[in-house]
Order: C-alpha cells, then sequence, then structure tokens
C-alpha cells in the first residue's frame, strides 16, 4: 500500500471509529416524472465528474466516448469527464481497479454516486448527470482549478476551495492531467476525449467553515508516469480536472459482488494552461 493510501486508510478508520459512520449506498433508482432542463438547472448544487473505465480493443466504448463527448461538447450541464483507457496508462487501470471495475464501458458519477454500466446511451447519461447535479453535497464548495503552461511539457496547477459550509470539510483532492484530444483511440479508431495521464495533485486537505484552501504543484510530463513519459504534450491539447471528495466512504458493490470503497465527490472545477 501507497504511503497517500496508508495515510487517508488509518485516518478513515479513526474517524469512522469515532462516528460509526460508514455509509452504504446502492445504484440511485431511475428518476419519476421528467422535468425540463430549465427545471432542473435551478437545482444543481455542484458541477458533476464522471470517470469513463474504457480499453482501446472494446468495441461498445467507441459508442460510450462518442455520447460522453457530445454531452460535454453541448455545455448543456455541468459536467467534466475523463477517459480511463486502462490497456494504455498503468494509472488509469489502478484507478479502475481501485473503484472495482469488472466491465466496460463504465461511468462512475461523482466516483460512484450513480454507476453506468455499458453503452447505455446518451438519454441515460443525460438523465443520470441531472440526477447527479441535482444532489445534495456534503458542504457546498466554492473550486477553482489554475493552470499555467512552463514549457518543456511541465505545468504548474494551482487548486483553490472555499468552504462556505457551517461545518468542517476534510476530504480528498485529485487533479487529472488529461490531454483533451488523447493520443490513445477508441476501437472505432477516433481519438478519446479528456484521456487520463496522471494525477498533479492527490492529498488530503482539511477546511475549516468560511475559509479557504490552496494547492500548488508543478507536473512534469517528461518524469516517470506509471512507466510512461509525456514530453510530448502541448499546452492547447492539455486540461487538468480536479475533484474534491468527501471523506466518509461509501461500501458499494459492483456488478460481479465485489465490496469495495469509495468517496463521493462534492466539487469539480477544470483548466486549461494560459
Amino acid at each position: 500500500m501507497k504511503k497517500f493510501e496508508f495515510i487517508f486508510v488509518t485516518v478513515i478508520f479513526l474517524l469512522t471509529s469515532i462516528s460509526g459512520a460508514v455509509t452504504a449506498n446502492n445504484t440511485s433508482a431511475n428518476m419519476g416524472e421528467s422535468e425540463t432542463t430549465d427545471e432542473l438547472i435551478s437545482d444543481y448544487v455542484h458541477t458533476v465528474f464522471g470517470e469513463y473505465a474504457s480499453a482501446s480493443w472494446c468495441p461498445p466504448c467507441s459508442t460510450a466516448s462518442e455520447d460522453l463527448y457530445a454531452i460535454y461538447d453541448s455545455e448543456d450541464y455541468p459536467f467534466y469527464y475523463v477517459s480511463l483507457v486502462s490497456d494504455m496508462n498503468s494509472i488509469a487501470k489502478e484507478r479502475m481497479n481501485n473503484l472495482a471495475v469488472y466491465s466496460i464501458p463504465t461511468v462512475f458519477f461523482d466516483s460512484g454516486y450513480i454507476v453506468e454500466i455499458g453503452a447505455v446511451g446518451q438519454a441515460k447519461y443525460r438523465e443520470t448527470i441531472e440526477e447527479t447535479a441535482a444532489r445534495k453535497v456534503k458542504q457546498p464548495l466554492e473550486m477553482t482549478t489554475s493552470v499555467t503552461w512552463d514549457g518543456d511539457a511541465k505545468i504548474t496547477v494551482e487548486v483553490s476551495i472555499k468552504n462556505n459550509g457551517s461545518s468542517f470539510y476534510f476530504g480528498i483532492v485529485r487533479s487529472y492531467v488529461t490531454e483533451i484530444i488523447s493520443r490513445w483511440n477508441t476501437n472505432a479508431g477516433d481519438p478519446y476525449h479528456f484521456g487520463f495521464l496522471d494525477f498533479a495533485i492527490k492529498k488530503l486537505v482539511f477546511i475549516l467553515p468560511g475559509k479557504a484552501i490552496t494547492n500548488k504543484v508543478t507536473w512534469d510530463g517528461s518524469k516517470d508516469h506509471g512507466g510512461q513519459t509525456f514530453e510530448n504534450i502541448t499546452q492547447e491539447n492539455t486540461m487538468v480536472i480536479s475533484t474534491v471528495s468527501h471523506w466518509i466512504p461509501r461500501l458499494k458493490i459492483n456488478e460481479k459482488g465485489r465490496l469495495y470503497f469509495t468517496f463521493y465527490v462534492d466539487q469539480t472545477s477544470a483548466g486549461i494552461p494560459t
């Protein structure tokens, strides 16, 4: 177990021992009567994050990729996603293992609040994004991701989070470095979008009510990232997508009966290098 994971699991164990709060939550049920997009927008409290588990050899993943990008490109929702191309990136594969992925394509919305297995179609993805965007988060958070291009495949990533809630917020920040048009193609021969390369930031945060914190790091694409280097990334094709997840673990079960813990995302933001 890596040092970060050991520290996080230890803290979770201590806190859950004190509070007895380990929440189990199955995949959410379908929405009731249909609502218009305008009606739903007023209920959106945060930006939705999708982790799209895939592989370049997977035929139905091509359809899922098209549908997810079409929704993102429409700008109809507060929504970002990353493509975890497991057979091309060992760090993406490790993240998929953390989420107990068994089938592909699978999309984890807000790290498992709702999980869609298979190429379910654009209409279903839209319904899920709407439901996820309207869910109640642990604390109202403001989040920004700023990215500076330093040249030679280096970027500086700065993530700021303000806790607008009435109690403290403890959680984990992840900043996913992605290529807007990925170097990896789907089974249909089209490039993935927001292909995940590596984490720029992955750390614990503690934010007092009404306060803000900032984390700033430099990410170097020319260094080793799970056995690969990305010294040929370009400024115009790079996007960093950041999330913050609450510390309370959610016990989930995948389609083959494997139990796993995940941590729901409460806010998402993204930045392109300037």
